[in-house]
């Protein structure tokens, strides 16, 4: 199997992981359940085994750096980011984390009706500066931690790709899953984000050419060498009896069969809908591809 990225290795020898650490768990608040550390038992309304659960579950923290980035845009990476770490916050006693990676995109906050005071990248600039931002770093929706902001225009907070790396692996030592809206394959950061991640889903659409487009992509010179275990989530596969569709379908197979560990039909939908026979399988397969653990 793949090896573990080197940052999950040394996130005690460096001091700016310390930092970003102390701010994950400064505010009492934004716990979660229970200590972070361990402890806790499993929070009301958590659902039993067998009982609607998706396998989400992850009662220890240092579990797995998910980033989850579309090959094209359209591909409802954000859709499945929030429906797979707000199940996994439902099923979980460790704390998850969502961030969202574009500055200010909003997506994550629209889904997750809530935003943070900072973007993931002013929050990671603000610290590796040494200046924390006063008003708070988290947001909450339900069980669910978020690191996103509000819809703004765009801009640069300045992070570079070590500061990055020290503070998701800082978030990582404290949550039992950190999911990672990484956009698109060419939006920007989004290969330090591939480098340090344990598993990346990479999200597309069936329709005619997406395999030949997402076969381009992943051996152009904007995927960096991976270490992560691989998924290839394909959403509209399941969409009537559409031959084109079919086909497109058959071609991303053989796709994730020279480039991923597994292939994942995804349901379309806006939420994580346990309720939905359709959700709760796309859900419960990626959990097996997670169990997989890089690190």
């Amino acid at each position: 199997m793949p090896a573990s990225p080197p940052a999950a290795r040394q996130q005690h020898a460096d001091p700016q992981v310390t930092t970003a650490a102390a701010v994950l768990i400064a505010d009492p608040s934004k716990r979660g359940r229970g200590d972070l550390d361990g402890g806790g038992g499993p929070p009301p309304g958590r659902p039993q085994p067998g009982a609607d659960a998706c396998g989400l579950s992850f009662d220890h923290t240092g579990g797995p750096v998910v980033v989850v980035c579309g090959l094209h845009g359209g591909a409802g990476t954000s859709t499945l980011a929030h429906a797979l770490s707000a199940t996994a916050a439902r099923e979980s006693d460790a704390p998850i984390l969502l961030c969202e990676s574009e500055d200010a995109a909003g997506d994550i906050a629209r889904l997750s009706a809530t935003s943070s005071p900072c973007s993931l990248a002013q929050l990671v600039a603000a610290y590796a500066a040494g200046s924390p931002p006063a008003g708070g770093t988290l947001a909450r929706a339900g069980e669910l931690r978020v690191i996103a902001g509000a819809p703004a225009p765009a801009m640069s907070a300045g992070a570079g790709a070590g500061d990055v790396a020290a503070f998701i692996t800082a978030a990582r030592a404290r949550h039992g899953m950190t999911v990672i809206d990484g956009a698109t394959l060419r939006a920007p950061g989004s290969r330090e984000l591939l480098r340090i991640a344990t598993h990346v889903i990479w999200v597309t659409v069936a329709r005619p050419g997406a395999a030949d487009w997402a076969r381009t992509l992943l051996a152009s010179d904007l995927v960096p060498a991976l270490a992560a275990h691989q998924v290839l989530a394909v959403r509209g596969a399941r969409r009537g009896r559409d031959t084109s569709v079919r086909r497109a379908a058959g071609e991303l197979r053989r796709l994730a069969g020279e480039h991923c560990d597994r292939l994942v039909l995804i349901a379309d939908g806006e939420v994580a809908d346990t309720a939905d026979r359709r959700m709760r399988a796309s859900l419960t397969a990626l959990a097996g591809a997670l169990r997989t653990v890089a690190a």
